[in-house]
């Protein structure tokens, strides 16, 4: 894991940030970042793995726009489909987050 230092100069009282990796070892502000956005990219995949489960137990099945460009039916979330007719039941323009999916799917079986 990476993380961010910071060490102040006692002569000329400036703070100095510094990033390091667990070992001690120096990164560069890029690393740093590469690493943020590969973590925060695992807790997004994360997040959509969770809302297909959830539509699964409902008995659903959660897709997710393939669309590279946006238009107006299609917003690159995702679409819930019964899992039996595979008509769509919520996300017509793929509009739906991940947790828009998880709280449908929830809420659906209470």
């Amino acid at each position: 894991m990476i993380q961010l230092y910071s060490t102040s100069d006692p002569d000329t009282q400036e703070q100095h940030y510094t990033f390091a990796d667990s070992n001690g070892n120096d990164c560069t502000a890029e690393v740093y970042a590469e690493a943020a956005r590969i973590q925060l990219e695992n807790k997004e995949k994360a997040l959509e793995a969770r809302a297909r489960r959830a539509a699964k137990a409902a008995g659903f099945f959660a897709t997710k726009s393939r669309a590279r460009t946006l238009t107006l039916e299609n917003h690159g979330g995702f679409q819930i489909r019964d899992a039996f007719s595979g008509f769509p039941v919520g996300g017509f323009w793929f509009e739906l987050s991940a947790q828009d999916v998880i709280a449908f799917c929830t809420a659906d079986t209470e």
